[in-house]
């Protein structure tokens, strides 16, 4: 009896062990819950409606149905060790909504981090801090706080002054970064102190706008990522909305190119004008996206994060079957491709 409980408690154990590496956490951006109402944005009114007729409530709710159960939440930001309201004149977080979104957040063990701008970071006083967020935690539970993730070398000293005030504070402290800030953030030394690195798939330079949304460039930056003292167990995969063109036009984002220009959802992410140069709109399709759920397999990342819309960056509504949200959740858990 004895050999076959030593059996069975093997087997317990590498089924553990399997789906603990298996598991990404995903996490779902909203810049401004509560205040502006995520929606697809486009010429035709009827699929992108300027004021969509969900509730907060419904929109949370139809997110955890289909497998959510983390976000990283806007609206706050840090200003003179004080967290304040990035937008003043925007009503704050409505706290029963919050609370109501909290439990059920809870229940599916997943977890809400507030991404903070930060606003003056000159002189950090930790005291005056500790308060603040000990006040904004009685209204707001929050698991952690987020920065970045374009940062000065003078807000990431202050930040090395946040994080083991975090800590003290049983709070998750999150830094988000490009792909090409490694170095200062390697300076920073903040990468090895941080419990989540938010590594953001976003272009910077001209030539990166044709292969953003490739394996390739999200190779990169892991790489880069942990040049900067992240481990590979922190760092979380940022990505973005948004469709850049190869020559000068204003930057849109996914929903336009599906609906206006007819792009396939499964496709390479691209909308190509010129074949001879390539030249066109680049983003992150269905495809592009569910590619990094296996590339954040092989390297034993903590997950992927898709970015909250703004502006004339947004996905489609997330429980419609062509958005990026639904291809992302539906995926990271079943493990298969889109195909």
């Amino acid at each position: 009896m004895r050999p076959f409980l030593m059996l069975m408690s093997a087997y317990i154990l590498s089924v553990s062990i399997f789906a603990a590496a298996s598991h990404l956490e995903v996490y779902k951006g909203v810049d401004s819950p509560w205040v502006i109402k995520e929606a697809p944005f486009c010429t035709n009114s009827t699929l992108c409606p300027e004021n969509p007729d969900y509730t907060w409530e419904s929109y949370f709710n139809r997110i955890l149905d289909i497998g959510g159960r983390s976000f990283m939440l806007g609206g706050y930001a840090l200003n003179d060790s004080r967290i304040i309201q990035d937008f003043p004149f925007d009503p704050p977080w409505k706290e029963k909504a919050f609370s109501s979104l909290s439990q059920k957040v809870k229940g599916k063990r997943g977890s809400i981090l507030a991404w903070l701008e930060i606003s003056d970071t000159e002189l950090f006083d930790e005291t005056i801090f500790m308060g603040s967020a000990r006040s904004f935690l009685k209204k707001y539970n929050v698991t952690g706080f987020a920065f970045g993730p374009l940062l000065t070398e003078t807000q990431l000293r202050c930040l090395k002054k946040v994080f083991p005030a975090l800590r003290k504070l049983n709070l998750i402290s999150a830094l988000s970064f490009g792909c090409d800030d490694w170095q200062v953030v390697n300076n920073s030394g903040l990468a090895r102190i941080a419990d989540l690195n938010f590594v953001a798939l976003r272009p910077r330079y001209d030539d990166q706008t044709p292969v953003f949304n490739t394996d390739t460039y999200a190779k990169k930056a892991i790489k880069n990522a942990t040049i900067a003292g992240a481990k590979p167990g922190s760092i979380i995969l940022q990505v973005p909305l948004l469709a850049r063109a190869t020559y000068f036009s204003s930057d849109t984002g996914y929903s336009l190119m599906v609906y206006d220009y007819n792009a396939d959802p499964k496709g390479n992410g691209s909308v190509i004008f010129n074949k001879t140069t390539q030249g066109g709109y680049y983003f992150f399709s269905q495809t592009r996206l569910v590619d990094k759920i296996a590339l954040a397999r092989q390297y034993k990342l903590r997950g992927i994060m898709l970015e909250g819309g703004g502006g004339l960056s947004q996905d489609l509504f997330p429980w419609d079957k062509s958005s990026l949200l639904y291809a992302l959740l539906s995926r990271a858990k079943s493990g298969r491709t889109l195909y």
